[in-house]
């Protein structure tokens, strides 16, 4: 994915959360390091259920406030287009929601590739799960999940958690990077 995405009208998104602008002309970028200069929350889905990704990036992209959601079904996805952003090469999410098990890897597998990259290390990622092993939460936060959560049934109840994620880990929250 080289660009964002409006989960509900499918346009390519600019970093503002804008329609890109036509080939060859240079778009936005966020100019404090954090947030879209739209001032929309950008947040990455990383999920191998393709119904669970469609049901998230409508839940988060509607309401208030819109997210600017991405999404992609596997760890080497999401370490492939974090790295491309951190390069300069798009926009870095806010934020991640990253599923425990990938069809590729774990959770805390894609966090310990995330923190050898300088730019991706502080990165917030809530991951997500159904495992209910306390293994696999314990796993996730030593590799660097900021939280933890079992993964919601009701895509409402995704979106209340993104948002009090964001809240407690978002750049006006009182919680410093890993």
């Amino acid at each position: 994915m080289d660009a964002w995405v409006d989960a509900v009208s499918g346009a390519r998104l600019s970093p503002g959360g804008v329609p890109c602008p036509p080939a060859g002309a240079a778009a936005p970028r966020r100019t404090d390091g954090r947030r879209s200069t739209s001032g929309r929350v950008r947040v990455l889905v990383v999920d191998d259920d393709v119904s669970f990704l469609a049901a998230a990036a409508r839940a988060l992209a509607a309401g208030n406030p819109p997210f600017d959601v991405a999404t992609v079904e596997s760890g080497a996805a999401a370490i492939a287009l974090l790295e491309r952003s951190a390069d300069g090469d798009g926009p870095l999410p806010d934020f991640v929601l990253l599923d425990f098990h990938l069809p590729d890897t774990t959770a805390p597998s894609v966090l310990g590739q995330l923190s050898l990259h300088p730019t991706l290390k502080g990165l917030p990622v809530l991951v997500l799960t159904r495992d209910a092993r306390d293994e696999a939460r314990t796993d996730a936060l030593v590799a660097g999940a900021r939280d933890f959560a079992h993964k919601p049934s009701r895509v409402h109840a995704l979106r209340e958690l993104a948002i009090r994620f964001w809240q407690r880990h978002g750049p006006d929250a009182d919680d410093p990077p890993r």
